[in-house]
């Protein structure tokens, strides 16, 4: 009877101690890993920085089709123009963008007191000047006088490019661009509005490259001593 007891005792022994093993195994075995959550509701087209992310422990290798597991692929995105993000959400890819895909990415470029203009260009609007998103121009009017000689003179200065459009509408960074410039989305200042308006009715719009065309600390000057000036103003 003694010798019955002893085997199962040691048989419940075994069987406890492999118990065990297998626990401290799965234990070694599931690892947790931490992904980002938003802390606080994101609203629509907004920038996601470290302060919009916290984070949760899930097994590793956890993985539910288009969440980020990753902060590093998260900051810098824009949320959608549409949809906010709420408190305790996973980020989901499908929701997140790059500034540039956004419909009304121009418009977060702006600085204060700034509006975009839109400007059809061709070759002979760019003097053969390549120009690039980022870059400062200065802007030219040539207003045709009656008997007497065009007008020409500079009317703005440093106006920074914003974004450069091909005919189908696709920024000349994008792979289905051809690569040819036909719109150029130019940030001007407010009082700026009128003058390139009348501009481009009455007279010609050339854009140059500024000499300090990348460092530049005030933009859109409006050159109130410009000879063509004064008539745009009273078109």
């Amino acid at each position: 009877m003694k010798k019955i007891f002893s085997v199962c005792l040691m048989l419940l022994v075994i069987a406890l101690l492999g118990y065990g093993y297998v626990i401290i195994l799965k234990m070694n075995l599931i690892k947790m890993v931490k992904i980002p959550i938003a802390n606080k509701t994101i609203a629509p087209r907004s920038l996601i920085t470290e302060e919009d992310i916290s984070y949760i422990d899930v097994v590793q290798g956890y993985q539910i089709d288009q969440v980020i597991l990753h902060k590093e692929d998260l900051l810098g995105k824009y949320t959608d123009i549409y949809t906010s993000i709420p408190e305790g959400s996973m980020f989901y890819a499908s929701s997140l963008f790059d500034i540039k895909q956004l419909p009304d990415y121009p418009s977060l470029l702006l600085k204060e007191n700034q509006v975009t203009f839109s400007l059809p260009v061709d070759l002979n609007k760019l003097n053969g000047n390549t120009i690039v998103e980022g870059q400062y121009v200065d802007i030219y009017v040539s207003l045709p006088m009656k008997h007497e000689q065009p007008i020409f003179d500079k009317v703005l200065s440093h106006v920074r490019i914003i974004s450069i459009k091909d005919r189908k509408g696709l920024t000349l960074d994008d792979t289905r661009s051809n690569g040819v410039p036909h719109i150029c989305v130019l940030a001007i200042s407010q009082e700026a509005v009128k003058v390139l308006s009348n501009a481009s009715k009455v007279g010609e719009i050339e854009l140059y490259v500024s000499f300090d065309s990348y460092e530049v600390k005030e933009e859109s000057i409006l050159h109130n001593e410009s000879k063509v000036l004064e008539y745009l103003n009273n078109v």
